[in-house]
């Protein structure tokens, strides 16, 4: 990832092992070079079902300046929370 608009996707999948409660989803971010790099976390679904239900988290990182030097790294932390829906 070198220039601006330069996207890596990741697809994480997430599965509701819950008999009986489903859940509602959500992703936070934590990005420590904002300067550099754009990231994104986004579940397909709002609500999960339960009985091994399955949906993805989609993550996306994507260059918004080009780095002045060889190896412009960042720590990215993405938070998926379900929360319990009756």
């Amino acid at each position: 990832m070198t220039n601006v608009g330069d996207t890596v996707t990741l697809t994480i999948p997430v599965i509701n092992e819950s008999a009986d409660v489903k859940a509602n989803l959500s992703a936070a971010v934590e990005n420590n070079n904002e300067e550099y790099f754009n990231v994104a976390a986004e579940p397909t679904v709002e609500t999960l079902n339960a009985n091994n239900a399955t949906t993805t988290v989609t993550v996306t990182v994507s260059v918004v300046k080009v780095p002045k030097v060889a190896n412009q790294n960042g720590t990215f932390t993405v938070t998926l929370t379900a929360d319990p829906v009756d």
